[in-house]
């Protein structure tokens, strides 16, 4: 597996569920403050029928595959830690008495 991406760096755009309202599931949203740090932007979000108020932190589409990546990769190891340590064990468990196989 490639440990490249060639995917375009732009925000993707959120599910319907996130832009909604939390409070009362409203689509009459409006961002008020929109704030880019060096990998994500936050965006405070104002409902305009309950007034209620939240942030979405949102990151590209090429920043999550490489979270996935390091994930994988660290999966990959714990996977193969795993398998040496039973191996160990399976090789210094003594057979009981009288199992001959």
């Amino acid at each position: 597996m490639s440990d490249t991406l060639d995917v375009p760096a732009e925000p993707a755009r959120l599910p319907n569920h996130i832009r909604n309202c939390p409070a009362c599931r409203s689509v009459r949203v409006r961002v008020f403050d929109s704030r880019q740090t060096e990998s994500t932007v936050r965006r405070r979000r104002l409902c305009k029928v309950c007034g209620h108020r939240w942030a979405t932190f949102e990151v590209t589409r090429e920043q999550v595959l490489e979270a996935m990546l390091r994930v994988q990769a660290k999966a990959r190891e714990l996977a193969d830690a795993i398998q040496a340590i039973s191996v160990d064990l399976l090789v210094e468990l003594p057979r009981p008495e009288g199992d001959e196989r």
